[in-house]
């Protein structure tokens, strides 16, 4: 017997073949139209499959994706100079250009070696360099117990010295130098990592389906499900750290 739709609400019948084309044909879809719908959710599918197992690697493994592009960015400064000193110059060139969409690449504020110019300016070098460093050894301190991210404030505190150096100069204040321009890039580096690691973790925790991570009004962190036995005893068992 053909099934009847009672409401706008029906649901499909469970049975397949006859009653179920007929289902369709009652909604106003046509057969043609609903072997095309199949046809692009067997296309469709795979595709999605395959997201969705990409961000699930990516947010398990960002820690080791983060210090591999870092390690890429901040050698491929190196790049330009090499290729010069090689008497590669058309290579050297491309380098360098490729560089220029990061960074303003000033002479004045740049590092040179065997003469030539390095892809980035001295502080644009100095923050990959300290967070490649500061995320080798977060990820060697990862499995340790009552991981924390940095403290607000002392993030602030951290990022404050960059800050006045880069508006200071920019202001006609006062001359900034090499040393100021490395000395702030590498702190400023350093505590992004020991800020967004910590929290980044705890936000693509198993045991924190929200991702929510709340900040204290006095600078520190808290996540639902820290006070949890059964978070504490995943945290030690590394499900947070698996890279």
């Amino acid at each position: 017997m053909t099934p009847s739709i009672k409401s706008d609400t029906a649901v499909p019948p469970a049975a397949s073949g006859d009653e179920e084309w007929t289902y369709y044909g009652q909604l106003g879809i046509s057969d043609r139209r609903r072997q095309w719908d199949q046809r692009g959710l067997l296309l469709i599918a795979p595709v999605v499959m395959v997201l969705d197992r990409t961000i699930t690697w990516a947010r398990r493994h960002w820690l080791l994706l983060f210090n591999s592009a870092n390690l890429l960015l901040f050698l491929g400064t190196f790049a330009s100079p090499l290729f010069y000193h090689l008497g590669w110059a058309a290579l050297a060139q491309s380098a360098f250009a490729v560089y220029n969409i990061l960074c303003l690449q000033r002479p004045t504020h740049s590092f040179f070696i065997w003469g030539y110019q390095m892809g980035m300016e001295q502080r644009m070098i100095a923050i990959p360099a300290a967070q490649l460093v500061a995320g080798l050894l977060y990820a060697a301190l990862r499995s340790r117990r009552g991981l924390r991210p940095l403290n607000a404030w002392w993030f602030l505190a951290g990022s404050a010295p960059m800050l006045f150096d880069i508006f200071s100069q920019s202001l006609g204040w006062r001359d900034s130098d090499g040393l100021w321009r490395t000395a702030t890039g590498l702190l400023f580096g350093g505590v992004t990592i020991w800020l967004f690691g910590p929290l980044l973790d705890w936000a693509w925790h198993p045991t924190n389906p929200t991702g929510k991570v709340t900040l204290r009004r006095d600078g520190s962190w808290q996540r639902p499900g820290i006070g949890n036995p059964a978070a504490r005893e995943s945290q030690r068992d590394g499900i947070l750290l698996a890279d």
